[in-house]
């Protein structure tokens, strides 16, 4: 988990998008990079707010059921989030999302209206606003091709990793039925002297 976070964060400094990994079904957050002002300042950090985070994950996440399979939504508070699952074993362990970003110039005086609603100290949440990236649908499809094919980079590490522990844990099995028929023949054979 650490070195991912490590290179979850270097691919959010270098593009400029989020990148989270969450658990699934929990949806527990287990890495989180360059998330923006606007979802870690104001709407995760709000009791109420949190709650609809969540609630988008959720419905974000839902039907992804096959490898390189792709997820887009709007969430409540007007931005855009991206997933797709990561699977072992035809199970679904977790998901990459990405998002915090619009497709088009947001309209501010909704975004005035939200701050007003929720408490939000203005002029800060228009300027985290502002600040979460303009992308097109081209742009989006390239973002996603890259999680796509790191979901199956770690589908396929993980699966390499469960049959590396199988694999160790039978030749431990072995080892031990190997040192009682030792251990049982030596017994006989003192017995037999």
């Amino acid at each position: 988990i650490d070195r991912l976070k490590r290179t979850f964060d270097r691919f959010a400094k270098a593009t400029g998008f989020t990148v989270g990994l969450h658990e699934y079904p929990s949806r527990e957050v287990l890495i989180s990079a360059g998330w923006r002002d606007f979802c870690a300042n104001f709407h995760r950090s709000n009791k109420e707010t949190e709650e609809f985070c969540k609630e988008n994950v959720s419905v974000t996440t839902t039907d992804l059921d096959q490898i390189g399979s792709r997820s887009l939504q709007k969430c409540y508070a007007g931005i855009y989030n991206a997933a797709t699952p990561i699977i072992v074993q035809d199970e679904h362990v977790a998901d990459l999302i990405t998002g915090q970003f619009f497709f088009e110039e947001p309209d501010k005086e909704q975004f005035r209206d939200q701050a007003r609603k929720f408490g939000f100290e203005e002029e800060n949440y228009l300027k985290a606003v502002n600040d979460l990236p303009i992308i097109t649908k081209a742009k989006l499809d390239e973002i996603f091709d890259f999680l796509v094919d790191m979901a199956e980079m770690l589908a396929e590490q993980g699966l390499a990793e469960l049959k590396n522990r199988k694999a160790a844990k039978q030749a431990r099995q072995s080892e031990k039925e190997i040192l009682e028929s030792q251990k049982s023949l030596k017994d006989t054979l003192e017995s037999i002297q």
